[in-house]
């Protein structure tokens, strides 16, 4: 018994398939998460000796941080982000406090131009 399948039906199965591939590995289901890296290394390249030097600068940085590389590169950027956030922050605060400033000095200014205009022509009609 065969069975006839489209092209645009072969398409979709494939892509079901990917994307179970990729939930799997995305979810956490994936035991040996440790061996991805390396493994994908060795069938994209072909090298063995790369893939080990990969493995083994896994573990070392695991070992130094108690970390994956993922979850140190992550706690890095997150850290990144947080400065990056407070000299935003500080450089807002600033702006503002320096536009609060230059506003009260315009006002401080207006106000002194009025009490000259008014002195002056106080003083132009008393002449008159």
């Amino acid at each position: 018994m065969r069975v006839n399948i489209s092209k645009d039906q072969l398409v979709e199965i494939k892509k079901i398939f990917l994307y179970f591939g990729f939930c799997l590995l995305l979810s956490g289901c994936f035991q040996s998460t440790a061996m991805v890296g390396p493994a994908i290394t060795v069938a994209s390249t072909q090298n063995i000796y790369q893939a080990g030097f990969s493995y083994s600068a896994g573990k070392v940085v695991q070992n130094e941080t108690g970390m994956s590389t993922v979850e140190h590169l992550s706690k890095l950027i997150d850290n990144d982000k947080a400065k990056h956030q407070n000299n935003i922050h500080k450089d807002l605060v600033n702006l503002v406090n320096n536009n609060l400033a230059k506003a009260r000095i315009e006002k401080d200014f207006v106000i002194l131009v009025r009490k000259n205009i008014e002195k002056t022509r106080e003083k132009i009609n008393l002449n008159n």
